[in-house]
């Protein structure tokens, strides 16, 4: 199995982490889905689909799936031939998703019933010529980031200032230093 990794282009640095293409052929190679508590990742399946064990059974992924809040991890089967792309969003911004970060604990789902607009958006791309920078272009044109200001507002002080005090950040977003420490976690 071969493994590439793709940097995002300057204007979706804040939304997505990287990217990374996973190519081979596994019949049976078993793997895992990783747990990731703050994470959030979109897969691709581009070849055979894999399939996770969840519950007690074993659930074939769908074509566009987001794992997100894994507390642990999942067994998977690879068959066939693997060519599985993968976003990678920052800690804490699966907002970009368009729903909180706690509602996707311990998330594997089709990706359309996350995000409807991105799934057809990535379905599209995923037919066409599947370049990075084509990818990227087709997250930059779905992605409509519904953030939370404040937040988003704490995060670029943060950026700025790793050491800022959180009082002066929920002074600055215009909550309190309790509130603030809420709607992050």
């Amino acid at each position: 199995m071969r493994v590439e990794r793709w940097h995002p282009p300057g204007f979706l640095g804040k939304h997505v982490a990287g990217a990374w293409r996973l190519r081979g052929t596994a019949h049976g190679v078993a793997d895992f889905l990783l747990p990731d508590a703050l994470g959030a990742d979109i897969a691709i399946e581009l070849g055979a689909r894999g399939r996770v064990e969840r519950g007690g059974s074993w659930h074939t992924l769908p074509p566009r799936v987001v794992v997100a809040g894994l507390r642990r991890a999942l067994p998977l089967i690879h068959e066939g031939e693997v060519d599985t792309i993968g976003v990678q969003l920052p800690p804490a911004c699966t907002c970009l998703l368009g729903v909180p970060p706690a509602a996707l604990r311990d998330t594997v789902a089709p990706l359309g019933d996350v995000a409807a607009a991105l799934d057809d958006a990535l379905r599209m791309w995923s037919v066409g010529r599947r370049r990075p920078d084509d990818l990227f272009a087709a997250l930059g044109r779905a992605f409509a980031p519904r953030c939370d200001r404040a937040l988003r507002a704490t995060a670029d002080a943060l950026a700025s200032d790793p050491h800022a005090h959180v009082s002066a950040l929920a002074e600055r977003a215009g909550v309190s230093p309790r509130h603030l420490q809420r709607r992050f976690l």
